[in-house]
């Protein structure tokens, strides 16, 4: 039996994908939220749904560097047992040349 494909949906603040930047002495900072969700039961599989809350911030200090912030609230919500949650906190950095 082919398994079907996991639907995944996701909903960010203000319909589809929101941005709101601001000027921070010629260096520019750019904030997002996001909502979404995962369905993981699937005909005998009941793995319940995960939902998870991302508040993201990107800080560009030039055209090539930009440093990532991300926090993301993951709950996870089961039939036959309790629902569980996680907080996880993200930090990246990139440079491009």
């Amino acid at each position: 039996m082919i398994a079907k494909p996991v639907r995944s949906t996701a909903w960010s603040l203000a319909a589809l994908y929101r941005r709101t930047r601001l000027l921070l002495r010629s260096r520019c900072v750019e904030m997002a939220v996001r909502w979404s969700t995962l369905d993981l039961n699937n005909d005998n599989i009941h793995g319940g749904r995960l939902s998870d809350v991302t508040a993201g911030v990107n800080w560009y200090l030039n055209g090539y560097t930009k440093i990532q912030f991300n926090y993301i609230r993951a709950m996870q919500q089961k039939f036959a047992s309790p629902n569980s949650s996680t907080d996880i906190f993200g930090v990246r950095a990139q440079v491009d040349w």
